[in-house]
């Protein structure tokens, strides 16, 4: 019943893994999270990737040119497995270990905020201490939804939430290696100058995207848990990430909240390789 919008993860993931000859590696996070591994859990960098909706079939080498969706509604698909395993293979294809976990996370409207930002928090931890691996050794990841959950996590390592425990091992000298965002839903508002594009530019819609934080929020007020974009500009000093980068189609309508958010981070960011491809 969680996946009211499209069939399970698990079935795709099942898929990959018998079309690639290899043994499924599924953990459970918790009671609501599931973590599905491509590559090895031993590897020297692990990505781990919150999802939003990426389209089924997809070029890799174009995604910074696709708009992405979800709403927090939609599980991670065969999209996610194909562009993410090309990362992966590409990686190692130039000697660089890296594995990745796919963060399976509950869903709306069966669960909302703050139990996706929650369930983010400890998936990160989980390979902090269960997995071993140290803050320079992980990039965290999302695309839309995912991508807001993941800015959520870095934010909560400087403006700990009273909603989760902290991250203790990660602070301004130990940083995450990395934070890769793909078209990230950082802010609702709808009424944004980017949501008024001409119909057919992006298939998501004001009314759609609306609906989507709403069923999320659940009557929640908003704060920059939900909503990594209204922190200010000062609440992302010293973030605790080596490398940012951030992608958005130019024709999406989510690109203005997104450049309002990578201008908010610029202002105060120590880090010089900040970058938005748009």
């Amino acid at each position: 019943m969680q996946y009211w919008v499209e069939p399970s993860f698990n079935s795709a993931y099942q898929k990959w893994c018998a079309s690639r000859a290899i043994k499924p590696d599924i953990i459970n996070i918790s009671s609501q999270t599931y973590g599905y591994w491509l590559g090895s859990s031993s590897s020297k960098a692990v990505l781990v990737f919150f999802h939003g909706m990426l389209p089924e079939h997809i070029e890799p080498a174009r995604l910074q040119l696709t708009s992405t969706g979800g709403g927090f509604a939609f599980p991670a698909n065969s999209g996610h497995l194909s562009f993410l395993s090309s990362i992966k293979d590409s990686m190692e294809a130039q000697g660089l270990s890296l594995s990745v976990l796919i963060v399976d996370y509950p869903l709306t409207p069966l669960t909302t905020f703050p139990t996706q930002f929650q369930e983010a928090v400890n998936a990160v931890r989980y390979v902090l201490e269960t997995c071993g691996f140290e803050p320079s050794q992980i990039i965290i990841g999302g695309d839309s939804a995912g991508g807001n959950l993941a800015a959520a996590v870095v934010l909560h390592c400087v403006q700990p939430s009273d909603l989760v425990a902290p991250l203790a091992a990660v602070s301004s000298a130990s940083r995450f290696r990395g934070l890769v965002l793909l078209s990230p839903w950082v802010s609702f508002d709808v009424t944004l100058q980017s949501f008024t594009k001409p119909p057919g530019k992006d298939y998501i819609q004001a009314a759609s995207e609306k609906a989507w934080s709403d069923s999320y929020l659940n009557e929640s007020g908003p704060c920059i848990y939900s909503e990594p974009g209204l922190a200010s500009a000062t609440q992302w000093k010293d973030i605790p990430v080596q490398d940012i980068l951030v992608t958005a189609g130019a024709d999406e309508l989510l690109l203005d909240g997104i450049t309002k958010w990578v201008d908010d981070i610029k202002v105060l960011s120590s880090h010089s390789s900040l970058n938005i491809v748009a």
